[in-house]
C-alpha cells in the first residue's frame, strides 16, 4: 500500500513512520510537510492508494487538498488526522469526501494500520459503486437539453444510462405503483417545467401517494430559492440550476443522490436492525449485558430479563453495580475475580451460583466477550447470562439416571438404526459374560442362541421399525456357550423430526425365575393332580362328603352327599340346612353322647353322620360332614351274622355226623349180614329189617345234616336246570303233592346249564315243595320259575357276596300262610321248625340251604304272613356244554371178587363190620388199626394186596399219609378212602395224589360192593 502522508509535525511523522514500519511493513509511506508539496506530488504522480492529511497545516487546511482531489476527479482514498476531536470538523471532513477521521490520541498509532486498511476498503467499495451502471429516468420536454445531456454523460460518465420521457405522466407510468414492486431505475432526474404535471406535483405523487424512496434530482433553468426549498421539503435529493457548467456537476449530483439514498436505506435498515435487536434484547429470556471496564467499572446496559431471573430490577443494578456481586455465591466470586484480572477470552464460559432476591439458589451460565480499544486494551465486557437451574437439575437427574443405568441389575444396550451396539452398562456385560470391547460396534446377533427361527426376529424388527416397542422372552447365549432366558423390551428412540435414530434394549435375566416357574408349574401340576385325585376320591367314595358354612349352606357336596341331602335335609326359607331327618343341625354338629357317629333314621333308611370343624378356631366357619347310608350295610351285617351262625352250626353238625356215621355204619352192616344168616326166624328177620330201616332213616338225617354243613359228597356234572325241574315235577312232585295244590311251571329259557348233583337238586326241589305243601293245608298254588340273571360289574347284586356274571335263577313261590318276620333270621338253622312236635325235623330248609351253598349258590326268602312265601335260588350259570339227562344217571350193581384187601380203620366196631361185609362179598381181608400197622403188614406180605380200603382220618397215620408212604416205598396197590366227613375240602387233594376212589360213611353193602369193584376194575393204578 502506497500512502502520501501530509504532516507538518516532524515528531508525529517520525513516530508514525516507525510504527508502520514495525506493525505494517507492507505500507510504503511518503511524507511531505505542506499543502504545496502535497499538491506537487499529486501532480507528479497519481499512483498513491491513500492520502493521510493532517487537518491543520502551516499553509492551509487539509480539507483544501481534499477539495482539489475531488475537483480533479483523482481516484484516491483520504483519511483526515487531527489533534483535537471536534465533531463539527469530523462531519465537515466526511461531507467533503474523507473516508475516515482519526484523533491523535495516545494509542491511535496502535490501531492506525487497521484504520488505514478499513478506509482503503471503504474507498474501493465506493469506487465499485460508482463504476457500476447507474440507471436514470430523465424527464425533459426540450429535445436540445436531452441531446446535450446524452452527449456529455456518454463522454464523461458512460456508466450513467438514461431512460428519457417527455412528460411526468409517462415517467409515473414507468415507475412502480408501490414500494413493494421492484423499481427499474436508480435515480429520477426531473426538469422543473413539464407540460401538464410539473416536477413538484410528480414528486408529491412519488413520495406521498406511492411512498417510493427513489432519489430525485430536480433541474431548472432559473435559480428560484422558493422552488428549491419546496422540492427539498417534498423529498428531492438535490437541486441543480442549468448554468453553463452544470453538466459537469450532474454526474456527481446523480451519484451523490444515489449514494445518499443508499446510505439512507442502510441507515434505515440499521435503525430497524437496532430496533429489532433491542426488541430481542428487551424480550429475551436470557440477561444481555454490557459492562464498561475503563476508566471505571459501570454497567452500560442490562436487559429486563434480570428481573425474571434474579428478582432485581434493571434500575437497581444500574444504581449500584455491586448488587450483582452481592448475590453471587462466595465460593464462585473467585471466577469473576479471575475473569476481571485476565480480561481476555480464555474463559469462554463460566457458571455461577446466585441467590435470588427471594433467597432461593439458582445457577447461571455466562458467555463473556471482551471489547478491545485501538491499543488492544479490554475496555468493556459484553455477554449473555442464562438461567441454567433447570439444566443443572436435568444434568443432576441425568447423572443420577446414568448412575442408575450403570448400577441397575438389568442389562441395557443402545444401538443405532442399523443395530450396531453403541453403549452397554456393566449389568449387560455380566449378563452376557463379555467385555465392552467384545460388544461395542457389534450387532446383537452375537448373543443369538439359534433357539428362535428367522420369523421370530423378522416380526421383532417389523415392530420396532414401525415405531412400536417390542417385549418378549428371548433365549440367548453367553460367551461360554451357556444358554439363558431374558425378558427383553426394545424401544425405538426418535429425533425432533420423529425419525428413529436409535434403539434401547432392557434385558432382565429370568433364567432362575423360569426355572422356578417350571418347578412351581410342576408342583402346581402335582398339586392339581393331587387335588383331582382327592376330588376323584371324594367323588367316588361311597359315603356322602359335604362342606357346610356357619350359616348352614352346603358349600361343597359330592354326588352321594347330594343324594343323601335330597332325602334327609330340611331347609329354611333361604335354603340353609336346619336339620337332617328329625335331628337339628346344631345337635348333629356336636359330638354324640356315645361313639363317634350320630345315627339318623328317615323313610326306612338308616344313616350314620359325623361332623368335624375346619381349622382349630373356637368358632369354626366351616364344617366337614360325612354321611354314610348304612341301611344295606346293616342288612348285610345281619346276613353275614346269620351266615356265620349257620356255618358254626354246620361245623358242629358235621362233627357229630361223623361219629353217627360210624355207629350207623356198624348197625346197618351187621343188620344186613345177620339177615343173610340161614335158619334165622322170620320174626328176627323182621326185627333186623326194622333195625336196618331205622339205621337207614338215621343215615338220611345225618345226610341232611351233612348237606346243611356243606360237607356231603356230591357228583357235580353239567345239567340243564329246566330239565331237572321238569323231570322232578313229573316223577316226584305230582305224586307227592295233594290235588288241592295247583302246580305251575314257568320257564323263561329253554336251557339253563349248571354244574350240579342231580340227586341233591331234586332233594332241594322236593324239600321246598313239601315245605310249601305244609304251608297250604287248604290247598293253593305252587309256582316253579326258571330264568337267567345277569349282574353287571357296577350293579348291586340281589344278595351280598354275589359276584358279577351270569346266574341261573330258580324261584319257588307258594300262596300259603307265610312266615312271621321274627322267624325269618333262623329259617335255615337245623332243627328249627315252627311246626307242631312230630310234624317235622327242622332239617328240610337247612338241607336246602346247605345244598345250594355246596353248589356255590345263594338263597333268599321273601314272605308276608297271610300272602305266601317265595324262595329264590341263584346258581352259577355255565357256558354252553353237554348236560346229562336225569334218565342217564342210573347205576348197575357190581359183583364181588376174590382179591386180597387190606382194611385200615381205627374204630374196631366199624373195622369188624366192614371186614365182615367184604368177606361176605368173597374178598380176602386183612385188617390194620392205623396206617403205621398197615405199612408193616404190606411190607411183610409183599405185593399180594390188590386194594387198600382205609379210613381218611386216623390217629398216628391217616389214609392220605398212608397212600403217600406206600407210593414212596414203591408199592402200587389201589386205594379206596372211607370217611364220615364231607370230602369237599379234601377231594381236590386226593385227586392230585392220584386217589380216585372214596366212599361216604355210612354206606350200604351194595354201595360198598359197587365202589370196591369199580376201583379194582379201573385202568392203571389208583
Amino acid at each position: 500500500m502506497k500512502i502520501l502522508y501530509v504532516e507538518d509535525n516532524l515528531h508525529d511523522a517520525e513516530l508514525t513512520r516507525r510504527q508502520l514500519a514495525r506493525s505494517a511493513p507492507h505500507i510504503n509511506l511518503d511524507i511531505v510537510n505542506t499543502l504545496v508539496e502535497a499538491n506537487n506530488r499529486l501532480v507528479e504522480t497519481v499512483d498513491y492508494d491513500l492520502i493521510m492529511l493532517d487537518l491543520n497545516l502551516p499553509d492551509g487546511s487539509g480539507l483544501e487538498v481534499l477539495g482539489g482531489i475531488r475537483e480533479r476527479g483523482l481516484s484516491i482514498a483520504v483519511v483526515i488526522l487531527t489533534g483535537s476531536g471536534d465533531e463539527e470538523t469530523a462531519v465537515a471532513a466526511l461531507k467533503a469526501g474523507a473516508h475516515d477521521y482519526l484523533v491523535k490520541r495516545a494509542d491511535y498509532l496502535v490501531n492506525l494500520p487497521d484504520a488505514l486498511e478499513s478506509a482503503l476498503a471503504r474507498y474501493h467499495r465506493e469506487v465499485d459503486l460508482r463504476t457500476r451502471s447507474l440507471r436514470v429516468v430523465y424527464v425533459e420536454r426540450h429535445d436540445g437539453d436531452i441531446r446535450m445531456t446524452r452527449r456529455h454523460l456518454a463522454r464523461y460518465a458512460p456508466h450513467i444510462r438514461l431512460e428519457v420521457f417527455y412528460t411526468s405522466e409517462e415517467a409515473l407510468n414507468y415507475l412502480p405503483q408501490s414500494p413493494d414492486i421492484p423499481c427499474r431505475c436508480d435515480v429520477l432526474l426531473l426538469d422543473y417545467r413539464l407540460p401538464s404535471l410539473n416536477a413538484l406535483e410528480a414528486l408529491k405523487i412519488i413520495r406521498n401517494e406511492r411512498r417510493l424512496d427513489l432519489p430525485v434530482v430536480l433541474v431548472t433553468g432559473q435559480g428560484n430559492e422558493e422552488v428549491a426549498t419546496k422540492a427539498l421539503r417534498l423529498g428531492a435529493s438535490d437541486y441543480l440550476i442549468k448554468h453553463t457548467r452544470y453538466l459537469f456537476e450532474l454526474p456527481t449530483a446523480l451519484e451523490n443522490a444515489y449514494h445518499r439514498a443508499q446510505v439512507a436505506r442502510k441507515q434505515a435498515a440499521l435503525f430497524e436492525s437496532e430496533a429489532r435487536f433491542r426488541r430481542i434484547a428487551e424480550n429475551a429470556k436470557d440477561i444481555i449485558f454490557r459492562i464498561r471496564l475503563e476508566p471505571d467499572i459501570h454497567i452500560e446496559y442490562i436487559s429486563p430479563a434480570i428481573r425474571a431471573i434474579t428478582g432485581y430490577l434493571p434500575e437497581e443494578i444500574y444504581d449500584d453495580p455491586t448488587t450483582f456481586l452481592q448475590f453471587v455465591l462466595d465460593e464462585d466470586l473467585m471466577q469473576l475475580t479471575s475473569l476481571n484480572t485476565k480480561r481476555d477470552d480464555s474463559e469462554s464460559r463460566i457458571v455461577l451460583r446466585l441467590t435470588h432476591k427471594d433467597g432461593r439458589l439458582f445457577w447461571v451460565e455466562i458467555n463473556p466477550v471482551f471489547v478491545k480499544d485501538e491499543i488492544g486494551r479490554s475496555v468493556a465486557l459484553e455477554g449473555i447470562a442464562r438461567d441454567i437451574t433447570a439444566n443443572k437439575k436435568a444434568e443432576e437427574t441425568l447423572r443420577l439416571q446414568s448412575a442408575a443405568l450403570e448400577a441397575t441389575a438389568n442389562g441395557i444396550l443402545i444401538t443405532d438404526i442399523n443395530g450396531n451396539i453403541e453403549w452397554v452398562n456393566p449389568a449387560l456385560l455380566k449378563l452376557t459374560g463379555r467385555s465392552s470391547k467384545e460388544i461395542i460396534g457389534k450387532n446383537p446377533r452375537i448373543f443369538k442362541s439359534n433357539m428362535h427361527d428367522k420369523q421370530f426376529y423378522a416380526d421383532m424388527w417389523d415392530m420396532i421399525l414401525s415405531g412400536r416397542s417390542w417385549s418378549g422372552e428371548v433365549t440367548n447365549r453367553r460367551a461360554d456357550g451357556a444358554h439363558y432366558i431374558e425378558e427383553t423390551t426394545i424401544t425405538p428412540l426418535t429425533n425432533d423430526k420423529g425419525e428413529i435414530t436409535h434403539f434401547i434394549a432392557i434385558k432382565h435375566d429370568i433364567s432362575a425365575r423360569k426355572a422356578a416357574e417350571a418347578d412351581r408349574m410342576r408342583l402346581l401340576i402335582q398339586v392339581r393332580e393331587q387335588v383331582q385325585r382327592v376330588q376323584q376320591i371324594i367323588e367316588t367314595v361311597p359315603e356322602g362328603v359335604l362342606l357346610i358354612d356357619e350359616e348352614g349352606f352346603a358349600v361343597l357336596t359330592n354326588p352321594v352327599a347330594k343324594k343323601d341331602l335330597d332325602l334327609l335335609a330340611r331347609k329354611n326359607e333361604v335354603g340353609a340346612i336346619i336339620a337332617l331327618g328329625e335331628r337339628s343341625l346344631s345337635e348333629l354338629l356336636k359330638p354324640p353322647s356315645q361313639g363317634l357317629w350320630h345315627e339318623i333314621e328317615c323313610n326306612g333308611r338308616i344313616f350314620e353322620m359325623i361332623a368335624r370343624p375346619v381349622g382349630d378356631d373356637a368358632q369354626p366357619e366351616n364344617w366337614v360332614m360325612v354321611i354314610n347310608d348304612v341301611t344295606e350295610a346293616r342288612a348285610r351285617r345281619k346276613y353275614q351274622q346269620a351266615q356265620q351262625r349257620l356255618a358254626t352250626v354246620g361245623q358242629l353238625a358235621a362233627g357229630i355226623a361223623h361219629d353217627f356215621n360210624n355207629i350207623l355204619g356198624v348197625i346197618s352192616l351187621y343188620a344186613q349180614l345177620t339177615q343173610g344168616m340161614p335158619n334165622l326166624p322170620a320174626k328176627s328177620r323182621k326185627h333186623l329189617k326194622l333195625v336196618e330201616e331205622q339205621a337207614h332213616h338215621a343215615a338220611n338225617l345225618i345226610a341232611q345234616i351233612l348237606d346243611f354243613s356243606r360237607r356231603s359228597v356230591m357228583e357235580r356234572t353239567p345239567l340243564n336246570l329246566v330239565t331237572i325241574v321238569n323231570s322232578t315235577k313229573v316223577e316226584l312232585l305230582e305224586r307227592t303233592l295233594p290235588e288241592n295244590i295247583r302246580l305251575e311251571m314257568i320257564y323263561h329259557t329253554k336251557k339253563s346249564s349248571v354244574l350240579a348233583d342231580l340227586t341233591r337238586l331234586q332233594q332241594v326241589l322236593m324239600n321246598l315243595a313239601i315245605n310249601a305243601k305244609d304251608a297250604m293245608p287248604d290247598g293253593g298254588k305252587l309256582i316253579f320259575e326258571v330264568g337267567k340273571l345277569t349282574i353287571e360289574p357296577d350293579q348291586v347284586p340281589p344278595l351280598p357276596d354275589m359276584v358279577a356274571g351270569e346266574w341261573a335263577q330258580l324261584t319257588v313261590s307258594d300262596s300259603g300262610t307265610g312266615i312271621a318276620p321274627e322267624h325269618l333270621p333262623r329259617l335255615f338253622e337245623p332243627f328249627f321248625t315252627t311246626k307242631a312236635p312230630g310234624k317235622g325235623t327242622g332239617l328240610g330248609l337247612a338241607q336246602v340251604y346247605g345244598i345250594v351253598k355246596q353248589h356255590d349258590g345263594f338263597m333268599d326268602v321273601l314272605s308276608q304272613v297271610g300272602e305266601g312265601t317265595t324262595f329264590t335260588i341263584y346258581l352259577p350259570l355255565l357256558s354252553e356244554s353237554p348236560e346229562k339227562d336225569a334218565s342217564e344217571l342210573e347205576m348197575d350193581v357190581l359183583p364181588g371178587g376174590s382179591e386180597l384187601i387190606l382194611l385200615v380203620e381205627d374204630n374196631p366196631v366199624m373195622r369188624s363190620s366192614v371186614a365182615d361185609a367184604l368177606v361176605g362179598l368173597g374178598y380176602k381181608v386183612l385188617a390194620a388199626e392205623n396206617g403205621r400197622e398197615a405199612i408193616v403188614m404190606l411190607t411183610e406180605i409183599d405185593n399180594s394186596v390188590s386194594l387198600v380200603v382205609s379210613d381218611l382220618i386216623m390217629p398216628e397215620m391217616g389214609g392220605l399219609e398212608l397212600y403217600q408212604t406206600v407210593r414212596r416205598l414203591g408199592m402200587v396197590p389201589k386205594m379206596l378212602i372211607m370217611t364220615g366227613y364231607p370230602l369237599r375240602q379234601n377231594r381236590d387233594e386226593l385227586q392230585q395224589e392220584g386217589i380216585d376212589g372214596w366212599i361216604q360213611k355210612p354206606f350200604a353193602i351194595d354201595a360198598l360192593a359197587i365202589k370196591v369193584r369199580e376201583v379194582l376194575d379201573s385202568n392203571g393204578e389208583s
